[in-house]
């Protein structure tokens, strides 16, 4: 297919060339994939190939790179029509939902604007921009199929990060995942002792759960950041704050920075000894003979039971008073658990 139109130009507004290596995501080794298995060396005849979902499908099985992979740097091609269109502005346009040039030209700018802080905090591209690009000039080409281009992007796994957060809100999260993995330790250890006490077999033969601490936990994140500050109307500064991101891969490929983005886990586990009262079995014993609530408790202390709820709330004033009846739960001689609910004894005068 023949088209009267050169797509880029390379001038100093322009920061286009036709060199594939110009879209964000393509880098040297998929370069050769394209040259190799679909016969593209330029951004024109990427463009060429990709104006359709059909074509866009074609190509993917042809290459073998996903298809979400084709439709991002499709839209890529296909926003950067607009003259003065930067690579970064278009892509992330495209994270924020802008699939072609008339979709852009047609929305409106304060919208687009929230949509893309919404997906980068850090973006500094203003309305006076987006204005200023929608009036832009558009390079010809035959009609762009946006239509199903979000099912093609959907499975997109290498957007621009969009974890943006305050530094301290990230150390907040980190502890509480720590905290959240020991408690899981722990609950599985409990799990166990209680199948091992429930068990006359396994009681018997002596075995015991194995316990863990986590005595110490070393992340490294390495991580893009910025401060920021908040002011009223009159200047005034009411805060500051440190905003962090995963550093972006795609933009360090497309300027040739330092790859950076990492992140290390280190943990210890070590065994710790379980407490005796986790390791014997606690039987409740038989309170229906008890003739007073000092009687009731002298037995339960005497069995290892410090904890529990008697009923009614005054009834641990009684004393030696004599009692006529008791209700206990749970029933005499079951083996109470570890984390079970409180023994409950009820009694009347």
């Amino acid at each position: 297919m023949k088209h009267d139109y050169y797509l880029f130009t390379s001038n100093k507004e322009n920061h286009m060339t036709s060199k594939l290596i110009s879209i964000i995501g393509i880098d040297s080794p998929l370069k050769a994939i394209l040259k190799e298995k679909g016969n593209i060396s330029t951004v024109k005849q990427f463009s060429d190939a990709t104006r359709t979902s059909e074509a866009r499908r074609q190509l993917a099985q042809k290459t073998g790179i996903p298809l979400a992979n084709i439709a991002n740097w499709a839209v890529q091609t296909e926003l950067l029509r607009i003259e003065k269109m930067s690579p970064e502005n278009a892509f992330d346009l495209m994270n924020a939902g802008v699939y072609s040039t008339s979709q852009f030209k047609a929305s409106n700018p304060k919208v687009i604007l929230e949509k893309l802080k919404d997906q980068n905090a850090m973006n500094y591209i203003t309305e006076a921009v987006i204005e200023k690009l929608q009036v832009g000039k558009v390079k010809k080409a035959t009609e762009f199929d946006d239509i199903g281009i979000h099912e093609e992007l959907i499975a997109e796994k290498t957007k621009a990060p969009s974890m943006y957060a305050n530094l301290s809100d990230i150390i907040a999260e980190l502890g509480k995942g720590i905290a959240q993995a020991q408690r899981a330790l722990d609950e599985s250890a409990i799990e166990t002792q209680n199948k091992i006490l429930a068990d006359d077999r396994l009681y018997s033969m002596g075995l015991q759960a194995t316990w863990y601490t986590m005595p110490e936990a070393e992340f490294t994140l390495k991580m893009d950041y910025m401060v920021t500050e908040e002011k009223n109307s009159s200047g005034k500064v009411l805060g500051r704050s440190i905003k962090a991101v995963p550093s972006n891969a795609t933009y360090n490929n497309y300027f040739k920075s330092e790859r950076r983005e990492s992140s290390s886990v280190r943990l210890r586990f070590l065994p710790i000894p379980m407490t005796d009262r986790m390791l014997e079995r606690v039987y409740m014993p038989d309170l229906s003979a008890c003739k007073s609530v000092q009687e009731v408790i002298a037995i339960l202390e005497e069995n290892g039971i410090t904890d529990y709820r008697l009923l009614p709330a005054d009834a641990i004033e009684w004393g030696d008073k004599t009692i006529q009846h008791i209700l206990q739960s749970p029933a005499a001689n079951s083996v109470i658990t570890i984390g079970a609910p409180k023994p409950v004894i009820e009694v009347k005068a």
